[in-house]
C-alpha cells in the first residue's frame, strides 16, 4: 500500500470517479461509504449523485492531503467485505476504478488496498475511453456495521502540544489512510465544541492520549480522558497513552489508572506508533467481521486456522492477523515450518 499520492486528481478524474461510484450506489449506499471511510459529516444531498460525488470530491482535494482522503474513501468502496457473495460485482467496479487509477500510477488491488504500479497512461483521453457505466448484476446493498465507530482514532491533546506533537501524529495517521479525529481537521466556524467533541469520543475506536507535563491539571483535556475511560468497555482496548518529555515513573505518579496501560514515547518511537496504529485498526476491522467471512476476507488466515507454530507452538486463531505468514505470536515464518498440534 502507497502511503501518499504526489499530485491532485485532475477534474475528469473526479468526473469519472463520480460517475462510476454514483452509477452503482444508492445515495443511502454513498452516505454509508462516507461514514465509513471516517467522514461521517457527508451525506448525500437528495441531488443528483455522481454531481454530488464530484463536488463532494473537489472538496475534499482542497483539504490538507485532499488526494490521499480521496483515495481512502475509495479503499472503501473497494473492499470486498462490501461485496460478500458477489465476486464478480466487486471485480466489475475495482476494474472500472482502475482504469482511472492507472493515469496516476496507482491500482486497487483484489484486497481493496491502493498500490504502486509502474506503467502511466495520458489522462487526455479520460472521459472519451469511459462514457457510459454499465450496471453491476446483482447489485448489492450496504452492509450496516454492528458497531456505530466512525473514526479510527481521537486525538486528546492540550493547546501546548499541538505543533509538537497532536498536528504532526494526526498528519502522520492520515498519510497513511488511517481517519483521524483532530479538532484543527473537524471543527468548522460554528460548531457547537461540546457535542462535536462528545461524537467524536463515542464515535472513534481508539482514543490517543497525549501525557504531558503540560496536560496535568487541565480540565478539558481531562475531561476527554474521564469520558474515554467512561467509554471503555470490560477487557476492551480504547485508550493510547502517548507520553510527550514525559517519562514512564512519572505518568505512573501522575495517572496511576493508566499505569497499567503500555504507553509510547513521542517521537522517540515513531516506527512503532505507526505499526502499531496499522494493527490496531486491522485488529479493529476484524473484530467487525462475522468469524464465517474472516477466511472468505483473508486468505492467509483461512490456510493456516486450527494449525500451530513450529517455533511457539501457538494454534492459529480464526481472529488472528497473519500478515506475510508470519505467526502472530512470535513472527516465525509458518511456511516454513507449521504443526498440526498445539495450544
Amino acid at each position: 500500500m502507497i502511503n501518499e499520492i504526489d499530485v491532485p486528481f485532475k477534474l475528469p478524474a473526479l468526473e469519472r470517479i463520480a460517475r462510476i461510484v454514483g452509477d452503482y450506489f444508492t445515495g443511502s449506499e454513498i452516505t454509508e461509504l462516507f461514514r465509513k471511510s471516517g467522514y461521517p459529516e457527508i451525506s448525500h444531498d437528495g441531488g443528483t449523485k455522481w454531481r454530488f460525488l464530484y463536488s463532494t470530491f473537489e472538496e475534499l482535494q482542497k483539504r490538507k492531503f485532499g488526494p490521499n482522503l480521496i483515495l481512502k474513501f475509495l479503499e472503501t468502496v473497494c473492499d470486498p467485505q462490501e461485496y460478500f457473495g458477489r465476486p464478480e460485482s466487486h471485480k466489475t467496479i475495482v476494474n472500472m476504478i482502475n482504469d482511472v487509477l492507472s493515469f496516476y500510477s496507482i491500482k486497487v488491488n483484489e484486497k481493496g488496498e491502493i498500490i504502486q504500479i509502474k506503467e502511466k497512461r495520458d489522462i487526455i483521453t479520460i472521459i472519451k475511453t469511459k462514457t457510459k457505466s454499465k450496471p453491476i448484476p446483482d447489485q448489492p446493498k450496504s452492509i450496516p456495521d454492528k458497531q456505530e465507530k466512525q473514526m479510527d482514532f481521537f486525538i486528546c491533546h492540550v493547546s501546548e502540544n499541538k505543533d509538537s506533537v497532536a498536528r504532526p501524529l494526526a498528519d502522520l495517521l492520515i498519510k497513511n489512510r488511517l481517519s483521524v479525529w483532530f479538532d484543527e481537521y473537524i471543527l468548522i466556524w460554528g460548531d457547537k465544541l461540546m457535542n462535536s467533541i462528545n461524537r467524536g469520543l463515542k464515535n472513534s475506536s481508539y482514543g490517543i492520549v497525549i501525557l504531558s507535563k503540560e496536560f496535568q491539571g487541565r480540565p478539558w483535556p481531562e475531561q476527554e480522558l474521564e469520558a474515554l475511560f467512561a467509554l471503555t468497555k470490560p477487557g476492551e482496548k480504547k485508550i493510547l497513552p502517548l507520553r510527550y518529555n514525559l517519562t514512564q515513573e512519572e505518568l505512573n505518579i501522575q495517572y496511576p489508572l493508566l499505569s497499567g496501560i503500555l504507553s509510547r514515547s513521542w517521537p522517540d518511537e515513531l516506527d512503532t506508533i505507526l505499526n502499531d496504529a496499522k494493527k490496531l485498526v486491522e485488529v479493529q476491522k476484524l473484530n467487525q467481521t462475522d468469524s464465517s467471512d474472516v477466511a472468505k476476507s483473508y486468505p492467509q488466515i483461512s490456510k493456516y486456522i486450527g494449525r500451530a507454530c513450529g517455533n511457539c507452538g501457538r494454534r492459529v486463531k480464526e481472529y488472528d492477523v497473519v500478515i506475510d505468514d508470519k505467526c502472530p505470536r512470535c513472527k516465525y515464518d509458518l511456511k516454513d515450518d507449521v504443526l498440526h498440534y498445539g495450544i
